[in-house]
């Protein structure tokens, strides 16, 4: 007795298209009825659907699966069950790691939302930034290739930063790219386009980013002069979470500000 698509599909829990998409694999060869062209399925190849599925669900790849299939000696089958224990492991290892930095960036993230309109001292902390600035008429991209080049794991410490300095006349904002010192960017060194830039002691806080530079600094100056805190004037704004309202682009900036010594 020959089963229609159909009816493996019932019987197994599958779908159509699973049961086609391993044919296309070359995993099962059903014979064709030469009177309407559909795939006929015998005993054998529910049996080895079934098979299939178990190597499926023991995480199996196609290819290792064409192996077995193509007359693997069984003695060596242990070979590709090891294999697939190790990449089990691996990814294991790679979603603890996924874990861990998520579990930190909801922690800082909890952080920064609680610094809003607080004020702390402490370290500024290193962080590797490009000596030149940028404008919004100039190509993010373009900035970058002209001044710092980071690998796929160094975008994940990038921050859109700022500096302003109230001694300046008129007080402006200028833009730059930095990037937190950590396991991902210790081969960015000092360089003729880039300074490790940190500070010792600085009166932070945490606030939402605006072109209206006083909206951000005026709390910070106010703090300090009633807590009689004497600050240099110089203030470092990087970017630590960003989210978008309307479409638009927003950042929450944690806000440093150098005190004299």
């Amino acid at each position: 007795m020959k089963l229609t698509v159909s009816d493996v599909a019932r019987i197994l829990g599958l779908s159509n298209e699973t049961i086609r998409y391993y044919i296309r694999e070359g995993l099962i060869h059903p014979e064709k009825n030469s009177k309407n062209d559909y795939y006929e399925y015998s005993s054998e190849d529910v049996l080895l659907i079934s098979d299939i599925l178990f190597y499926r669900d023991m995480n199996l790849s196609i290819s290792n699966i064409h192996k077995i299939f193509d007359g693997m000696d069984v003695s060596q089958i242990g070979t590709i069950i090891d294999a697939t224990i190790e990449e089990a492991n691996a990814k294991i290892r790679e979603y603890e790691n996924i874990a861990e930095r998520l579990a930190l960036w909801r922690s800082e993230y909890a952080e920064e939302l609680n610094m809003v309109g607080k004020f702390m001292t402490g370290k500024m902390p290193a962080e590797v930034r490009v000596v030149n600035y940028y404008d919004e008429t100039d190509h993010i991209v373009h900035y970058l290739n002209n001044n710092l080049h980071f690998e796929k794991n160094e975008w994940l410490c990038v921050s859109l930063s700022f500096f302003c300095d109230i001694n300046e006349d008129p007080l402006m904002l200028h833009r730059y790219i930095s990037a937190e010192k950590n396991q991902y960017t210790s081969n960015l060194l000092p360089s003729e386009t880039t300074v490790l830039e940190t500070h010792e002691n600085c009166l932070f806080t945490c606030v939402h980013f605006s072109e209206d530079i006083h909206q951000m600094i005026d709390p910070v100056i106010k703090y300090a002069e009633e807590n009689g805190i004497e600050l240099t004037g110089e203030f470092y704004g990087r970017e630590r979470t960003n989210y978008y309202i309307n479409g638009h682009r927003h950042g929450l900036y944690k806000l440093y500000a150098p005190i004299k010594k």
